[in-house]
């Protein structure tokens, strides 16, 4: 097993209403879309709700997947795979002027 950080506006509520423990333990090779499932699985439908935008699991737009604060896309994107020590972050896209 390997111990993931995870955080983000989506997130962060759902954690408090459990330990308050921001840090997940997922076996090791697990990637960024098995992590959403992990997630999706731990916090229920609610944000599940949030992630996908129906059930094929297409993800929300305007949400970002920050995986040691670098934008997912920029890396291997949902295939990339966590670490020991990972930090995981999603973001909602803010726009306005």
């Amino acid at each position: 097993m390997i111990t993931v950080k995870v955080g983000g506006a989506v997130i962060t509520g759902k954690l408090r209403n459990r330990d308050g423990d921001n840090e997940i333990a997922v076996p090791k090779g697990t990637t960024v879309r098995e992590l959403l499932e992990i997630l999706a699985d731990s916090f229920g439908e609610d944000l599940r709700n949030m992630i996908y935008q129906n059930e094929k699991r297409e993800l929300r737009k305007g949400l970002r997947f920050l995986l040691n604060g670098r934008d997912i896309d920029t890396l291997e994107g949902l295939e990339n795979v966590l670490h020991d020590g990972d930090s995981f972050f999603i973001s909602f896209l803010l726009a306005g002027g």
